[in-house]
């Protein structure tokens, strides 16, 4: 297996011109997207008016390019470079994009390319200024949508704990077979709360209403979504983490809030069963796609978690069962911090994640990050964007290999086991079999772009 070159794709990238999902989130959802930003920095405007006339002006200049930039969407201009933001990373991205799609509008630009562009551009809008430069402009809908699952996030953390209490016995009563079964039931278990929790992306859902959160939620603690998984690799991913005990696990993390919390309990159960020593999250360096995870998340939603007075109000306050279950979530957050205080844990970040890059440019684009992840012997990928530019973005066949589809990364000697966690929001797939896809192409046209239905895939990499 090699590289494929990015001017010269096996398949077609996805692009507004030859996908019906790409087209409308050009028109519709992105647009959508950036306006409430505005909305959200109009805000600061007002507010600033009488008491900092210069963050004012900042914040309408900011409204200004902002404005400019829908519309040189809605009139497909062509992609201009990007203005340098001096944090180290536009003239390789621009140097990048001028060498592969130079002459691209944004109706036949990949996908790939003019999604990632549109977000670097807003954040460089705003490192620019001299006001906003550390200013989270999705901040707000990143801490309301984390709030709003406090119901589920008390349930799970009572799931997990028993699942850990239960896995860790060591009483001669209980047989070595019967505890490696759980292991295995419980690590499916922890599998699928991480996978489940990307439901939760504010950037294909930007306008996520509370109830519509809590249905998402309870399909999971349900466990209905597993009707939804189209591709499982979840027993060959405990095997390797069984047969090939760690010195460190990767997870590259998607969204803040719900998924990050799963995303922590996957930790958590990595440590505590002893698959590993140490867990690497990889989170991005500015606000992206809406509810990505920055280090500014990654400390809020631990810290949040390990304070009890969090999530208990009027409402639950008397629940002697929720009550119960958010000590023990306090108690758990409060090993987190400690982890992080040790480097038991670490949360990491690099430029490469809101680049354009397909990753199977991964060793050739930031040889550093990859020689970081090639010391893990897992990589968890979370989410879709993560799976698109694993798999390049591009129209492969539904049923082709997830490990053909990932190029050179999989088999390189040092490769680690490549997983994916996703549940699909864009027209790109693989690994699915033909008895799997053909009924749902068939009734369920746009299966592929709306959230419901997820995969577990993995490449076994140097453990194959």
């Amino acid at each position: 297996m090699s590289n494929y070159s990015c001017s010269e794709p096996p398949y077609n990238y996805t692009t507004a011109c030859n996908g019906e999902f790409t087209m409308e989130s050009l028109q519709v959802r992105v647009p959508f997207i950036v306006t409430e930003i505005i909305n959200t920095v109009h805000r600061q405007v007002s507010k600033a008016l009488t008491t900092d006339p210069s963050k004012a002006e900042d914040g309408k200049l900011i409204i200004s390019q902002l404005t400019t930039l829908i519309h040189e969407m809605s009139t497909n201009k062509p992609l201009t470079p990007i203005q340098d933001d001096h944090i180290g990373d536009i003239p390789q991205i621009n140097s990048f994009l001028s060498k592969y799609y130079q002459e691209n509008t944004w109706i036949d630009a990949p996908f790939l390319y003019w999604e990632t562009y549109l977000y670097r551009r807003i954040a460089g809008i705003f490192l620019r200024s001299n006001n906003f430069k550390s200013f989270d402009y999705f901040a707000d809908s990143k801490k309301k949508a984390f709030l709003d699952s406090v119901s589920a996030i008390a349930q799970l953390v009572a799931k997990v704990d028993l699942l850990v209490s239960e896995c860790s016995e060591t009483s001669a009563s209980v047989a070595q077979d019967t505890i490696q079964k759980r292991k295995l039931v419980g690590f499916l278990e922890i599998l699928q709360i991480s996978l489940w929790g990307n439901q939760t992306d504010l950037s294909m859902f930007p306008d996520l209403k509370t109830a519509d959160l809590e249905k998402m939620q309870a399909n999971l603690l349900s466990g209905d979504n597993k009707h939804n998984l189209v591709s499982n690799d979840s027993e060959a991913i405990f095997h390797i983490a069984e047969s090939a005990k760690a010195d460190s696990i990767s997870i590259v993390l998607d969204n803040s809030g719900f998924e990050l919390f799963g995303d922590l309990l996957l930790a958590h159960w990595l440590i505590e069963l002893g698959y590993t020593s140490k867990v690497i999250f990889h989170s991005k360096n500015i606000p992206w796609y809406v509810s990505d995870v920055t280090p500014w998340d990654f400390s809020y939603v631990v810290d949040s978690c390990a304070n009890k007075d969090t999530f208990i109000n009027d409402t639950n306050k008397s629940d002697p069962s929720f009550l119960e279950n958010i000590a023990t979530l306090s108690t758990m957050a409060q090993k987190w911090q400690s982890h992080l205080k040790s480097g038991v844990w670490q949360v990491q970040s690099h430029h490469f994640w809101t680049g354009p890059y397909q990753y199977t440019l991964l060793p050739e684009i930031a040889p550093d990050l990859w020689a970081t992840l090639s010391q893990s012997n897992l990589v968890f990928f979370k989410g879709d964007l993560n799976y698109r530019k694993l798999i390049s973005d591009l129209a492969w066949p539904t049923d082709t290999p997830f490990v053909r589809a990932i190029g050179a990364i999989a088999d390189s000697t040092t490769a680690p086991a490549i997983i994916a966690l996703r549940t699909s929001k864009a027209e790109v797939m693989v690994g699915v079999d033909p008895e799997t896809f053909k009924p749902l192409d068939k009734n369920v046209p746009n299966w592929k772009s709306i959230g419901k239905y997820g995969v577990i895939q993995c490449s076994s990499g140097r453990f194959a």
